[in-house]
């Protein structure tokens, strides 16, 4: 490849920068390059490993795709033939950090997107932790935090967009690369997004039909120490009522 003098989204987003790109120019880079995989999928190519690290920004503020090197055809959507989950974990989808035969389509990069833009929105990934910690993370917890609860001055509108893309369920995900860009597109022009927020009831909703044995045992836990007091309660009360006569 061509060298391209310029640094990284990753470096771009960095405290120490002294001119950070600002809240519109993050959007467009994210914009730009959700263009550029669109592209990719229409030729067949999965990326596989989107990153902030992996988005270059040359001298003329343009957005380039790099590192190919985990790419497949989306012929192929498997992980490995050893079942080996590829990626970098803080941006892969559940579906790619599985360690069972995930089916890896365009939906899947289309979280990687969404990771993406929580980093470029808050300069952070979704989930934090390390190894099998953020392994386990990516596979079985709640939807992050919106942007918005991690970095207050970030617009609302937004959240919808990034939870969209990182819903465990590739089914609930934007359907394509393009479709993505063309909902940031909207935001950029000051339109209403197509996206809409995900209440806490759904979100915790979601959480349970995800996570049967955790959220049945809690409320288990939450059944007996209610009985409990309702016995203490009772006992209470029949000793008052002893005590009065």
């Amino acid at each position: 490849m061509e060298r391209v003098a310029g640094v990284s989204l990753a470096e771009a987003l960095d405290e120490d920068q002294a001119e950070p790109p600002d809240l519109q120019a993050r959007v467009t880079i994210v914009r730009d390059v959700c263009r550029a995989i669109s592209h990719a999928h229409a030729k067949g190519i999965l990326h596989r490993d989107l990153k902030p690290q992996n988005v270059l920004i040359d001298q003329h503020g343009e957005a380039l795709v790099v590192d190919f090197g985990l790419a497949r055809s989306s012929d192929d959507g498997t992980m490995t033939r050893t079942g080996a989950p590829l990626g970098t974990p803080a941006y892969m989808p559940p579906e790619q950090a599985g360690a069972f035969g995930g089916e890896v389509t365009e939906r899947s990069d289309v979280y990687a997107l969404g990771a993406t833009l929580f980093h470029a929105l808050t300069g952070r990934p979704p989930y934090l932790g390390r190894g099998e910690e953020l392994l386990f993370l990516v596979l079985n917890d709640t939807p992050p935090p919106a942007p918005s609860q991690v970095d207050l001055d970030l617009p609302p509108e937004l959240d919808a967009v990034v939870l969209r893309c990182l819903e465990k369920d590739p089914a609930r995900r934007y359907g394509s690369a393009l479709e993505l860009a063309a909902e940031l597109e909207r935001w950029l022009r000051g339109e209403p997004v197509l996206a809409r927020r995900v209440g806490a009831f759904e979100r915790f909703s979601r959480w349970v039909a995800h996570n049967p044995l955790v959220a049945g045992l809690s409320a288990g836990v939450v059944v007996c120490v209610a009985v409990i007091l309702l016995l203490a309660l009772q006992n209470w009360r029949l000793v008052r009522r002893l005590g009065g006569s």
